[in-house]
Order: C-alpha cells, then structure tokens, then sequence
C-alpha cells in the first residue's frame, strides 16, 4: 500500500451538508417536474415575458406546489429579471379578464337561461371550444380564412362559456338521463319499423347535405 493510498484509506469522509443535500433533492425533483411539463407540450420560458412569468408564479403560489413555484423562481433567476411586485403582475391580465367578463355579460343578456344538466352545459361550452380549435387551425395552415383576431375572439368566447360552466357548479343535477335499448341492424325498433343500415346512411347524407 502506497503512502497516498494509506491517507485515502484513513481519510474520514466528507459529510455533506443537511442544506447542500436539501438542494440537490429539491433539484432532482424540479428536473421532474419542468419534464412532465414538457411531455405536455409546455416549454418557451426562456422567450416569456418576465411580468407574465411573475404572474404565473403568483398563480402557482396559489396552488401550492413548491416544485412548481421554484421552477418559475429558477427561470426568472436565469433570465436575470427579479420578480415583479404582484400588483403589477396581476396587471398582466386585466385586459383579457375584462374582455372575458364582457363576452359572460353579453351572452348572459342574450341568452339568460344556462342548461340546468351539466353534459348539456358541457357542449355549450365544446362547440364554443370547437370553434377556438377551428380558428386556430386556419389560422395556422389556412390563414386567408382565419386570422389571430379570430382566434383571440374565439379564446375570449370559450373563457366566457368556461366561466358560465363554473358559476353554475351548485345548480347542476348530476343524475343519469333516460335512456333506451339500442337496436341492432335488421331488428325492428319500439314502433314495429325496420331499421335497414343503407336508410341510416341516407337520412345521415342528407342531414350533411342540409347543413352545408
């Protein structure tokens, strides 16, 4: 045995730190986090505006992860940018917050009545949803039929049927509808008449055909 492999020996380990060990955990499980975000197509915070950062932080403050605010604190941190005071954050989004309880006003006067089944409140809000997607995907691949305005028109209108959906959260009855025995192709149905499958496709051309 050598004279330094005898000091390598003897030498007493070096303990770490209860805060170094503290940090390297935390950091493990942030790596975790900023990952599964990133399998949901989330990402581009290098490119993001400090203030909506800020105002995205104060969000998940609210939720209560830790993983999540400190991940928001480290972004901010790499862009040298401090963190904005929260009423000014908050600034951020005032305008699309107003527009959205603008559109739920409007709506609300033209149409007072809210579906007192949650499904049936449910498609109000997936058609309005539907048209968002619709804009968005024109916007991109077909911009001469839709343009960013329409899209942000859309959003504005989908938020405002997501907010209506919420508001009426006491007032659903959740309970199962009616419901019948389905037919099988060729079986007669509960008024004694012959479902073919070629009328089925019949009646569903021309349904197309009257909505286009």
């Amino acid at each position: 045995m050598t004279i330094d492999d005898h000091i390598l020996k003897s030498a007493k380990p070096i303990k770490s730190h209860l805060d170094d060990v503290a940090v390297d955990n935390f950091a493990v499980a942030m790596k975790e986090k900023l990952a599964i975000a990133r399998t949901k197509g989330r990402s581009g915070w290098e490119e993001c505006d400090p203030a909506h950062l800020s105002a995205m932080l104060y969000e998940h403050v609210a939720k209560g992860d830790p993983r999540d605010v400190a991940n928001f604190c480290m972004f901010l941190w790499s862009l040298g940018q401090p963190i904005t005071p929260c009423h000014k954050a908050s600034a951020v989004a005032q305008e699309p917050v107003a527009c959205v309880l603008a559109e739920v006003a409007k709506a609300t006067a033209k149409f007072p009545t809210w579906p007192t089944d949650p499904l049936h409140a449910l498609a109000v809000l997936g058609e309005e949803f539907g048209e968002l997607t619709q804009a968005v995907l024109q916007s991109t691949y077909e911009p001469y039929k839709s343009t960013p305005d329409d899209v942000k028109t859309e959003a504005i209108q989908t938020a405002a049927m997501a907010l209506r959906f919420l508001m009426s959260l006491n007032r659903y009855q959740f309970q199962c509808g009616e419901q019948h025995q389905g037919t099988i192709s060729g079986a007669e149905d509960t008024n004694s008449r012959l479902i073919r499958p070629e009328s089925m496709f019949v009646a569903m051309d021309e349904a197309v055909k009257r909505g286009a």
